[in-house]
């Protein structure tokens, strides 16, 4: 189930966006099919007997399990964005990790051979936090992706971040408003018909030209 895009932060980004490893399910799958098979051949020997109903029993138990493998296959996902990782899980009841970019220490990653041919593997991711280490398995191709969160890690480091100011810094005083602008021109004005500079004619025009645009 691919992550919603509405749970994204402003300016937020997926970059990859992933289910478990097909090995996470296919097994389970293949052993109740056969199984199911198994069991039906016995049941069509042997009738509605005990053994019948018990075959009936154990097949049912098999097919459940994994139908609900199944639906938690297609309900996980593995998501890296440009902020942070995201692992959630579920569809009734949810769970989940969230480990930000800012706290991503350490990388690794593990592979048997057999995972090796497959293209699957265990992502160990090392943050500072209460957590400390946490491992994701069943991962697709865990070398890429562990070299993707490397490459994001390293350029959420480096993008310089918005700094909002703090009450009291150094910040320019902001602009005047219109009413304050006035007031001074006035007082400017009352000034120059005080010493003189301007008759009283002129300076009652400029008022009301001031006075006027208010």
């Amino acid at each position: 189930m691919p992550y919603p895009k509405n749970l994204l932060n402003d300016g937020e980004e997926i970059v990859l966006d992933l289910r478990p490893h097909w090995m996470y399910v296919v097994p389970t799958i293949v052993v109740a099919v056969a199984a199911t098979i198994a069991m039906l051949v016995l049941w069509a020997m042997t009738g509605w007997g005990w053994m019948g109903i018990a075959t009936l029993i154990v097949g049912l138990a098999l097919g459940v399990n994994a139908a609900q493998r199944y639906a938690k296959w297609t309900t996980t996902s593995f998501t890296i964005t440009t902020d942070r990782v995201i692992f959630r899980q579920g569809l009734v009841s949810k769970n989940g990790v969230e480990i930000p970019l800012e706290r991503v220490m350490n990388v690794n990653f593990n592979q048997s051979i057999w995972e090796r041919m497959i293209g699957a593997g265990d992502l160990l991711i090392e943050s500072g936090g209460r957590d400390g280490q946490s491992r994701f398995s069943d991962v697709r191709k865990p070398e890429l992706v562990a070299k993707e969160l490397h490459n994001q890690t390293n350029r959420y480091t480096r993008e310089p971040r918005a700094v909002i100011p703090q009450s009291g810094s150094d910040l320019p005083p902001p602009p005047p408003t219109p009413a304050a602008d006035h007031a001074d021109q006035l007082a400017k004005l009352h000034d120059l018909l005080t010493r003189g500079a301007i008759t009283q004619a002129e300076y009652d025009t400029k008022k009301a030209e001031l006075l006027n645009r208010l």
